[in-house]
């Protein structure tokens, strides 16, 4: 639909994103895929030890309080891109998350792919720009 940058078609395990260089909206999208894939992520806002504060975390991060699934793929969204900033939005689901990612098989996927997302947002200004539109020649 028009202003959706992104999405996610379950049946078909299938990521979209609008925008070739949207790395955001890949993470987000991509969130969606993992939380379609792993059951235990859901179980994580409905059970367990804080299950009820993981849960009020990820609504607080959720353009709809009524889609927590959506507060989860924002999450990650600001895991993959600035991690400090879910941490700071999301500690306990941070903390759930962390553990989650350090003895899941995706785990070191998720590791590598925020890894090089946090470099691409820790470039200057120019450069992430440059990057978008194919530009690559040096200052």
């Amino acid at each position: 639909g028009k202003g959706v940058m992104g999405f996610f078609r379950p049946k078909l395990e299938e990521v979209r994103i609008k925008r070739h260089a949207d790395l955001e909206t890949a993470a987000h999208e991509l969130a969606h895929l993992v939380d379609h894939r792993v059951p235990e992520i859901r179980r994580s806002w409905h059970s367990g030890k804080d299950w009820q504060v993981r849960r009020e975390e990820l609504r607080g991060l959720s353009y709809d309080s009524k889609k927590v699934y959506e507060g989860f793929a924002e999450f990650v969204r600001l895991y993959m891109t600035q991690p400090e900033h879910a941490q700071a939005k999301a500690p306990h689901f941070s903390k759930w998350f962390d553990d989650f990612v350090q003895r899941h098989e995706y785990g070191p996927a998720i590791l590598k792919a925020r890894e090089g997302m946090t470099a691409w947002f820790g470039q200057e200004a120019i450069d992430r720009a440059r990057s978008k539109i194919g530009d690559h020649r040096p200052l």
